[in-house]
């Protein structure tokens, strides 16, 4: 259980608690496991296969549109229990399931008091976001409700340009890179030809919404316009929610896109070649620094990362001004 999303934050003691209680249930594929407006009677877990939380504007069953899909190690049905209102979706089985659950009277001694600080955590980080500061706090907790955590490794794609954006993102820790991919038209051998290519637009850090297309997008499925990385040395966690609960909850803020100056192909293109110069001086300055290294140390094989000492002394190089003295005074600053 321990290796369970759903488990993963519980103490041993509360683990120990919920096997006492746990009940299985095994559903055929196409079953409804509870229907959106009925009162909650338990909350579920996934040990096995996948589910579909669908969603009726009107509530009428024939009006439902899947706004999320929910694989092994999720839990669903807490919300119900939480706020003790009726079922805010329909949660249909679309394959083999097999399904744990906790029933309520066992979920409101044992859990309940669990979810209930989740959420208002989740609203103190939310509180902190800008667009949600003004908020007031049954909305806030609305928002809240429907948000979950997610990590990301170093170097992970979060959203790719031009895929559908299912989700709005909001960093929690870590910093992530906007990258934009466009076709430039270069000329070769006097042939106008066209070269994909690949810029980074800059970095969005905590408290920074991504996926907002979600949103602000009228098509009924927005695609995103940038590649979100994970850019961090460590890794970057995110509050997401689905598409759905970001249009029904977020609609009226004030959501912006990162870098809308970079919107044509010669904006983007202009600053594709001032961080290709900045490269190229990056590299200049990097050999002029170890050249000066080794002229000052005697040493061949000084650099920067090495401890480096002057000919004819006992101490170290300060390798900060040397960098700052001997390039200005060689003019390449």
């Amino acid at each position: 259980m321990r290796g369970l999303p759903a488990f993963g934050h519980f103490s041993n003691f509360i683990l120990g608690q919920i096997c006492n209680v746990l009940r299985l249930h095994i559903y055929e594929p196409e079953r409804v496991v509870f229907g959106q407006g009925e009162q909650g009677t338990a909350w579920y877990i996934i040990l096995k296969g996948s589910v579909s939380v669908q969603v009726s504007p009107t509530g009428k069953p024939e009006d439902s549109v899947v706004v999320a899909r929910l694989q092994a190690g999720e839990g669903f049905g807490d919300l119900a229990l939480v706020e003790d209102k009726p079922r805010a979706a329909t949660i249909l089985t679309t394959e083999l399931c097999e399904l744990v659950y906790v029933e309520k009277a066992d979920y409101d001694r044992i859990i309940k008091f669990i979810h209930e600080r989740e959420i208002q955590e989740r609203c103190l980080f939310l509180r902190a976001v800008p667009i949600f500061q003004d908020w007031a706090q049954a909305s806030l907790r609305a928002v809240a409700q429907v948000i979950n955590w997610r990590t990301y490794t170093a170097g992970a794609t979060i959203l790719a340009q031009g895929d559908h954006v299912q989700e709005l993102f909001i960093v929690k820790t870590g910093q992530c890179a906007v990258i934009k991919t466009f076709n430039q038209e270069v000329r070769e051998a006097g042939t106008v030809r066209s070269r994909r290519r690949h810029v980074q637009l800059g970095m969005l850090g905590t408290f920074a919404c991504f996926g907002a297309e979600a949103v602000i997008d009228s098509a009924a499925s927005p695609t995103a316009r940038y590649t979100i990385r994970a850019w961090s040395e460590g890794p970057v966690e995110c509050a997401v929610m689905t598409a759905f609960d970001a249009k029904s909850k977020l609609r009226g803020t004030n959501l912006m896109l990162p870098f809308t100056e970079y919107n044509d192909e010669t904006a983007l293109s202009g600053l594709l070649q001032y961080q290709l110069e900045e490269r190229k001086y990056a590299r200049l300055r990097d050999t002029v620094i170890r050249g000066l290294l080794k002229e000052w140390s005697g040493d061949p094989n000084a650099s920067v990362q090495s401890p480096t000492v002057v000919r004819g002394t006992k101490h170290p190089v300060d390798v900060v001004t040397l960098n700052r003295v001997k390039l200005e005074t060689s003019g390449y600053t």
